[in-house]
C-alpha cells in the first residue's frame, strides 16, 4: 500500500502454496528498507546479497531487518511458510530531508553489514502489540488505512527511538559492544517463543529457559533483558495480560475467562495486575 513517493508500505498476511522469491534490485541512491517479520518457516528460508548467503531452517522468525536499497537482496521462503510481514520504504530524498547528519552515519554504517544483520533487531513486547493492530486492521475503508497509517508511523517512531537508545561506540562498530552475538540472539528467540505461546499456562522455570537457550540462567536473565529490555517474568506477564486485554475487549468472553485462559486462578489477582499493567480494572475496559 503505497503512501507516497517519499515513504510507502507493504502489509502482507498469507501463506506460502509453493516456493517464492522476492528480488530487490540495487539502487544507486541511498534508501532505507524496514522490514517486521512475523514468519513460520516451511522447509527453509534462505537470504541472498551478493556472495553472501544465508541458509537457515528455524521454524518461526520474529525479528526486523533493515537494510539501504543500494544494496541488492533476494529472499527466498519455502513452501508451507506462513508470511505476516510489513515494510516501510522510506526514499533518498526522505533520508537526506529528516534525517540528521550525525544519524545518517549510523545508519550507514548499520546498514554496510547487510544480510549480517539479519537476526540483530527483535520485535519487543511493544511492537508486536501496533503490529498486532495493523494485521488486524480493515484496509478496505478510508478510516482503515488512516489507522494503517498512524499506526505505521507508530512503528517507525518505536523502532528509530530504540535505535538511537543505542547509538553505536567505537567497540560496537568492532562488534564487540552492546549487540549480543548472532548465535546469542537466535536461542533468545526460542526462549521468547515459548514465554509467548498460547498454550503456555504458567511461567517456565529458570532452569527449562536456560536449557532451551543452551546458556547459563545468568546468562539468559541479562541476554534476554539485553534485547527485550525486560525480564523474563515480566516479559511473560505483560504478554499474558495483553492477550486477556484483548480477548475482553473483542466481546464474547467474560473477565472471569479471560483470567482463567492466561493462567490466573484468583480473580482479584488477576484484577490487580490488570490494574498495574494498563492502569485500570478489566471492568472498565469492557
Amino acid at each position: 500500500m503505497a503512501q507516497g513517493r517519499d515513504m510507502s508500505c507493504v502489509v502482507m498476511d498469507f501463506t506460502l502454496h509453493s516456493d517464492f522469491t522476492f528480488v530487490r534490485k540495487a539502487t544507486s541512491d541511498y534508501g532505507i528498507l524496514l522490514f517486521f517479520n512475523q514468519v513460520t518457516v516451511g522447509d527453509f528460508f534462505r537470504l541472498r546479497s551478493g556472495n553472501e548467503v544465508i541458509d537457515e531452517t528455524t521454524k518461526s522468525r520474529s525479528n526486523i531487518f533493515m537494510s539501504s536499497t543500494d544494496m541488492e537482496l533476494e529472499i527466498n521462503y519455502s513452501k508451507g511458510s506462513q508470511l505476516r510481514r510489513v515494510g516501510i520504504y522510506f526514499s533518498p530524498n526522505m533520508v537526506r530531508k529528516f534525517v540528521p547528519e550525525s544519524m545518517r552515519m549510523n545508519l550507514t554504517w548499520y546498514t554496510k553489514k547487510g544480510i549480517k544483520n539479519v537476526n540483530r533487531e527483535n520485535i519487543n513486547f511493544e511492537l508486536k502489540s501496533i503490529l498486532n493492530e495493523i494485521f488486524r486492521t480493515n484496509l478496505k475503508d478510508d478510516f482503515g488505512r488512516l489507522v494503517l497509517q498512524n499506526r505505521i508511523w507508530m512503528l517507525t517512531e518505536k523502532f528509530f527511538l530504540n535505535l538511537i537508545a543505542k547509538q553505536p561506540t567505537q567497540s560496537d562498530k568492532a562488534d564487540n559492544g552492546r549487540y549480543p552475538k548472532t548465535e546469542d540472539v537466535v536461542r533468545i528467540q526460542t526462549v521468547e517463543r515459548m514465554l509467548t505461546r498460547a498454550d503456555l499456562d504458567k511461567f517456565p522455570s529458570i532452569e527449562t529457559l536456560s536449557k532451551m537457550a543452551m546458556m547459563s540462567s545468568t546468562k539468559l536473565k541479562a541476554k534476554f533483558k539485553e534485547v527485550y529490555g525486560m525480564k523474563l517474568y515480566e516479559y511473560y506477564n505483560r504478554h499474558r495480560l495483553l492477550k486477556a486485554k484483548e480477548m475482553i475487549t473483542g466481546g464474547g468472553t467474560t473477565i472471569k475467562e479471560a483470567a482463567y485462559s492466561i493462567g490466573f486462578s484468583n480473580l482479584s489477582n488477576f484484577s490487580r495486575a490488570f490494574k498495574k499493567e494498563f492502569g485500570c480494572l478489566p471492568g472498565k475496559i469492557k
